[in-house]
């Protein structure tokens, strides 16, 4: 079973103060867990949840958490992300450095290419 997980639907799933919303996500990425369902993320909705989580006027989490909290999700079989290993690479950049999210991601996919900045 996929299911696509989309920026201005289930992309809701990533953070919301909403109890049903909260118990529909916990449910759907225990299926995931489970590997029962597998989800296909496209990077825009990881990238939007660094966003929400990170402004100011919604979660404000700090960079270090905001890691902690998107890696075990990225991490999951049954979660489908492009460039999974550069995601994360992503993730220890952005917590690391002050790269916001999209640099942090093309510092990553760069890295072992002979491209430069």
């Amino acid at each position: 079973v996929f299911r696509t997980v989309s920026e201005n639907g289930d992309g809701q799933y990533w953070a919301t103060d909403d109890l049903k919303k909260q118990a529909e996500a916990a449910a759907l990425f225990e299926q995931v867990k489970a590997r029962k369902l597998r989800v296909v993320v496209p990077h825009i909705v990881i990238a939007d949840a660094f966003y929400v989580l990170s402004s100011p006027r919604l979660y404000n989490l700090p960079r270090l958490e905001i890691a902690r909290l998107l890696a075990p999700l990225i991490r999951l079989p049954g979660f489908k992300v492009r460039h999974r290993r550069a995601m994360l690479r992503a993730l220890e950049l952005y917590a690391s450095t002050n790269l916001d999210f999209g640099d942090a991601l093309i510092v990553a996919l760069m890295e072992g290419t002979d491209a430069r900045v």
